[in-house]
Formats: structure tokens, C-alpha cells, sequence
């Protein structure tokens, strides 16, 4: 759903703020893939159907919340992609997975590749590539998109991945993983802590709690 400025209301933004704080229940890399699969609804409608943002217009915010998340394009940019046959970065910095996979590029112990992390505003974020894979990349709203359209977040339609960017997520699914998930659903877990962390969605859901109502039971 994809709610304008004029129809946004009080039951909408606390459906919001409570997405938002269900992120919060479950600790980064505890989560199941199906908590996560079910998640990917969430994710849906929050990031790439614009809920989040048109929440933040609508509470008077500027532009778009920013998020941090790992970068990367930045993080390969010193390299010729020629010789990298994959990457992968997901995760915050402080939990965070990288990995690479390369031909003819020589490392040692002064040459570690440290993956970057950057600022970015939301729908910057959201193009953001996190795998790169046989010279595709792949951004974090086809992994959202593929999951909830394509694996029962919102839809289950196994078999028949006719997008382009489901066969683009396909085609890595089950090549890498981390702590005990395949990697696009570490990817899931990785863009919820984005959000946890974020200082805008802080504030964000901060100014949701002023607006609305107390609950005399809680």
C-alpha cells in the first residue's frame, strides 16, 4: 500500500510504529528464516511500497530518512571487477559478514579488504547492490521483493520467477550463508537493524508516540 500525504491518519502511523518496535523483539542473527520470510511483508510495505516515507512527510520530516548499512560499491571500488567472480556484504558493522571471491588479485596482510559502511538516504539504501554475483549486481529491494513476492512472505510462487530480478536473487540462493541462514535472508536481518539503528527512524517513531493517544493499559 502506498498511502498519500492527504489519507495518512492515526491508525496507519500506529500500524507503523508497531512494525517498527516488532524488529526490535527478536535479537540480530536469532532470527529464523521464517521469521524473517514473514518479516519480508513488513519490509515490503514499509520500504519498498513507501509506507516509511510517506509516514515521515507526513510528521513534517525533510527529504527521506537516512540509514547506515554496508556499502559495496565503495568496498570493491579499489578492485577491477574483472577478477572478482562474487561478493557479498550484509550485516551491521559491528556483526557484519563480507566475503570475496577473486582471480588474480594478490592479498596479504596490508592488503585486508575492510568493507565499507555509508550513510545513505533511504531509497539511495534501498538501490544499494549487496551481492554481486557472475557480473550482476544485487540490490537490497530485489532481495525484500524476492523473498516477499516469491518465497511466502507475501506470495509463494516457486518455480515461476519471470521477473528479472527474482532470477537475478535466484540465482544466488543458497551459494552463501551466515550464521546458520542463507545469505538473502541474513540480508532481511541486516536491513532491520538498519532501521533499528537509524537516528531517524529514532526520531521518527519518537514523534509517532507524541501524536497518538496514551493507552490506558499499557
Amino acid at each position: 500500500m502506498f498511502w498519500g500525504k492527504s489519507s495518512m491518519n492515526d491508525k496507519m502511523l500506529k500500524t507503523i510504529l508497531d512494525d517498527l518496535e516488532f524488529f526490535e523483539v527478536i535479537p540480530h542473527c536469532e532470527e529464523s528464516e521464517g521469521d524473517l520470510r514473514r518479516n519480508s511483508a513488513i519490509l515490503r510495505r514499509l520500504l519498498v511500497e513507501g509506507d516509511l516515507g510517506q509516514a515521515w512527510r507526513f510528521l513534517g520530516f525533510k527529504k527521506e530518512p537516512i540509514l547506515e548499512g554496508p556499502d559495496l560499491v565503495e568496498t570493491l571500488a579499489p578492485y577491477n571487477l574483472s577478477q572478482i567472480d562474487s561478493a557479498v556484504i550484509s550485516g551491521p558493522s559491528n556483526r557484519g559478514v563480507f566475503t570475496m571471491s577473486s582471480r588474480g588479485i594478490k592479498k596479504n596482510q596490508d592488503d585486508f579488504v575492510r568493507p565499507k559502511y555509508s550513510n545513505m538516504y533511504m531509497s539511495k539504501y534501498l538501490e544499494s547492490p549487496v551481492f554481486y554475483f557472475n557480473k550482476v549486481w544485487i540490490t537490497r529491494r530485489e532481495v525484500i521483493k524476492y523473498i516477499a513476492n516469491y518465497c511466502g512472505g507475501v506470495h509463494l510462487a516457486s518455480g515461476s520467477e519471470s521477473k528479472e530480478y527474482a532470477q537475478k536473487v535466484k540465482a544466488i540462493e543458497g551459494h552463501f550463508g551466515a550464521y546458520q541462514k542463507d545469505m538473502i535472508f541474513f540480508e532481511l536481518s541486516s536491513i532491520q537493524q538498519s532501521l533499528i539503528r537509524s537516528d531517524d527512524i529514532i526520531a521518527l517513531k519518537t514523534k509517532i508516540r507524541e501524536r497518538l493517544p496514551i493507552d490506558p493499559e499499557a
